[in-house]
Parts: C-alpha cells; sequence; structure tokens
C-alpha cells in the first residue's frame, strides 16, 4: 500500500517535474472545468509493502498536457532509527507529487495493472481538491503519522475526494455486509497465498481489535475494497438529490506478466514447523517417559528462547508501540519475556546437578491460563495452539519425571491444564 522514494533520484524528479508542470503552461492558464480528477488503484504486488495494492490520486487535462499524480504513501528509509520508529508505529509518509508517466512504468513493467476510476466532479469540487493536494505537497516537510489500517495512501485519498464534495460522500455498506470480513480476514486474503510467514507474524502480533467485523468506513483503507465502495458511491447534496461517484473506468492494463512469488514449500509453512515440533516433542517426552531423558534439556531450552524471544517483542508492541491493534494483543499471557529471562538460572542450576521448577510449574500455568484460558478472546492460528500444546506435553511429562503424580494437587493441576487445553481446541475447531 506504499511506495519507497528515492532520495537519491529526488534531484532529478524535480528538474523533469519542473518541466512538466511549468513550461506546457508557459502564458496559458488552467482552467478547473478543464481538469479530470480520477482514483487510481494499482494491482498488488510481490513485495511485503505491495501485498495490499496502492491508490494514487490522477489530475490530468482533457488535452493531456497536464497528467501528474499525487501518492500518499511515500516514505523513505533514510531517516535515521527507521526500523524502530516502525516498530513503535511512529513512521510518517508524504505525499509524492510525480508525472503520470513515471507510475506506469513502476507498475505496468512489473506486471501490476492500473484501474481508473473517472470522478464526476463540478468544476469547483475538482479545484478545491488541487488546491488542497497540492498545497499538500509544496509545504516543506508536510507529512502524516500513518496509520496502517485507519490513515493509509487509501483513507487519505478518500479523505481528501470527500472533503472537496459539495455534499457528502455516501458509501454503499451493502458491499461490505455481503463478505461480513474482519480486518484479520482481509490480512489473511492479501498475505497468506504469497507469504505465509508474513500472515503468520501479522496474526502473532495483532490483537482482538481486528477481530470485529468491518463496515464501510473500515474497508476504505484497503485499496481494492475501496475501489468496490467507490464503484456503487453517491454524492448527496443538501437538497437530497444524489449523483454518482464515479462516471467512467478505465483498465491500464499491465505490459508484462511480472514476476511471481514462489510458493513456500508445504513443510516449511508455519503450521508444518510448528506441527514438527509437536511431534518431536512427543517423541522427546515418551523417551523421558521411559526413562531416557537425553535431548530434553536442550528442546526445552530451545523452545524457552524461542517463546521468550517472540515474547519480547509481543509485550514490546503491547506496551509502547502505535501501531493500530497491537495492543490488545492478549497472547502477552503466553508469550512473554519470562522464559527468557528464567533461562540463563535453569542452565546454571541444571549445571549444579539440580532441578530447575519453570518447565514443571511455572510453564504449564502459564499455557493453560495465560493462553488456553484467553484464546476465546481473539482469533489465534492453527500454529500457535500447536506450539502451546508443545509446551504443555513438555511441562506434563516434565512434572511427572521430577516430581511423581502422587498427590491429590498434582492430579487437579494436570487435570486442569488439560481441560483448558480441550475446550480451547474445541471452541477454535467449531
Amino acid at each position: 500500500m506504499s511506495k519507497r522514494l528515492n532520495i537519491v533520484a529526488l534531484p532529478c524528479r524535480l528538474v523533469l517535474a519542473l518541466v512538466l508542470f511549468v513550461l506546457p503552461f508557459a502564458g496559458r492558464a488552467v482552467t478547473a472545468d478543464s481538469l479530470i480528477v480520477s482514483l487510481l488503484t494499482c494491482e498488488p504486488g510481490t513485495e511485503s509493502y505491495e501485498l495490499y495494492g496502492h491508490t494514487a490520486l490522477r489530475v490530468r487535462t482533457a488535452d493531456g498536457r497536464y497528467d501528474a499524480v499525487y501518492n500518499y504513501g511515500a516514505f523513505t528509509m533514510d531517516e535515521p532509527h527507521f526500523i524502530w520508529r516502525f516498530l513503535m508505529g511512529q513512521t510518517d509518509y508524504m505525499l509524492l507529487r510525480e508525472p503520470t508517466f513515471y507510475l506506469r512504468p513502476e507498475y505496468l513493467s512489473r506486471g501490476r495493472s492500473i484501474r481508473e476510476q473517472v470522478l464526476d466532479l463540478t468544476p469547483a469540487e475538482a479545484e478545491r481538491l488541487i488546491r488542497r493536494v497540492e498545497n499538500e505537497a509544496q509545504t516543506p516537510g508536510w507529512t502524516y503519522r500513518y496509520n496502517f489500517f485507519r490513515d493509509n495512501c487509501t483513507t487519505r485519498a478518500l479523505l481528501a475526494i470527500s472533503e472537496a464534495l459539495d455534499g457528502t460522500l455516501q458509501l454503499d455498506q451493502q458491499v461490505a455486509a455481503q463478505h461480513r470480513r474482519t480486518l484479520r480476514d482481509v490480512v489473511a486474503e492479501h498475505t497468506a497465498q504469497p507469504m505465509p510467514w508474513s500472515d503468520f507474524g501479522e496474526n502473532l502480533l495483532l490483537g482482538a481489535d481486528v477481530d470485529t467485523l468491518l463496515d464501510a468506513q473500515g474497508l476504505q483503507a484497503f485499496p481494492e475494497d475501496a475501489y468496490a465502495l467507490l464503484q456503487k458511491a453517491s454524492i448527496k447534496r443538501a437538497d437530497g438529490s444524489r449523483r454518482p461517484l464515479v462516471k467512467a473506468n478505465n483498465l491500464i492494463k499491465a505490459t508484462t506478466d511480472g514476476p511471481q512469488v514462489s510458493p513456500t514449500p508445504l513443510l516449511l509453512q508455519p503450521l508444518s514447523i510448528s506441527l514438527l515440533l509437536l511431534l518431536l516433542s512427543v517423541w522427546l517426552s515418551f523417551r523421558q517417559w521411559r526413562g531416557r531423558a537425553a535431548g530434553t534439556r536442550l528442546f526445552d531450552g530451545a523452545l524457552m528462547l524461542l517463546t521468550g524471544c517472540a515474547g519480547c517483542l509481543v509485550w514490546l508492541l503491547f506496551w509502547f508501540s502505535e501501531l493500530p491493534a497491537v495492543g490488545s494483543n492478549w497472547l502477552i499471557g503466553l508469550l512473554s519475556p519470562l522464559p527468557l529471562l528464567w533461562l540463563p538460572r535453569k542452565i546454571l542450576v541444571e549445571r549444579r546437578g539440580q532441578t530447575d521448577r519453570y518447565i514443571a510449574c511455572v510453564q504449564p500455568w502459564i499455557v493453560a491460563l495465560g493462553f488456553f484460558a484467553v484464546s476465546p478472546m481473539q482469533e489465534i492460528q492453527w500454529p500457535v495452539y500447536v506450539l502451546a500444546l508443545s509446551l504443555l506435553l513438555r511441562s506434563i511429562v516434565e512434572r511427572r519425571q521430577r516430581f511423581g503424580l502422587t498427590s491429590w494437587h498434582d492430579k487437579a493441576s494436570i487435570a486442569l491444564w488439560t481441560a483448558c487445553a480441550f475446550a480451547a481446541i474445541v471452541y477454535k475447531a467449531i
């Protein structure tokens, strides 16, 4: 949904823009009634930031002497601490104005067609729109705080259109009602097939806020959904009369098929990896139950390292990031920095020949109550459930081997853990 800005090429772009925007109109004025405004929707690409497509505004004259694109999805990775600012949700995007012929090779030559919706704007509405975007494009240092679900290249373009109208923009709620999707569903539609690990990572970090059904306003953030909404959108005037927002559609077809995303092999996808971990956990637990504990300490330590590192990221975003929906991620009950902090103590204690109690006593309560008990609060992917089962299995076998299962307290604890796991899995399945 965004486009990276190459700062090195910026001077060249400014020179070309000067030639395009100034010379053709020397001695000739551009009137509002000669402007044609349209919304461009670019098909998804193969890079992670291209998976959702892109939206831009196009302003041109009928004779073609003026033709520019206004792109709210421009950013630069050359800013200091870009990765940290991105994680913290503090990335600022800018409005980039460029000749339309820059856009064509960038998308069309890479197999990404562009759909154009010509807007039915009055001269006054077109003038207000161009004045707004020109003011933002020419203001030095103008930026806006990017929000993937609420404030991005698509919502900014639609906002500029709606605020320029002599009336209110009416979106067809039936478009959203027909599909009944959540934000998590939309994320999966765009990422699960081409990049399953990207889909897994985003779902791991996004919380319960993305599990509510979307209305038309919520779908505006996604280029292809915004395109469908505008196809049936109308402008409602103060006198109650309406007119369609879109008066014509054009398709600018790609000149090539473009690069294709190589599918991730089945055995390397998140669910397959988690199932392999579960099988390894079952095999090691069976050996330990039979009195052969070789390799279990190394495996348990690796799981603690894995969940601890994931927990550091989940907790960092939950408590400190401005990214949307990460502050409602109840996976903080399962994934926390605690295993990573405890791991050095575990290694030290076991080197002394003593028994560490984390796997047998602490981990099962974290899994049972911190994950299975809260899992109905948000949608969680199957790989996380499988990982939780691996952790719980290792805890039960470790508790049996280290402390036995003779007391009623031990038996009741295991019964509770098992019940939580069973209830959560049944809830997920149905």
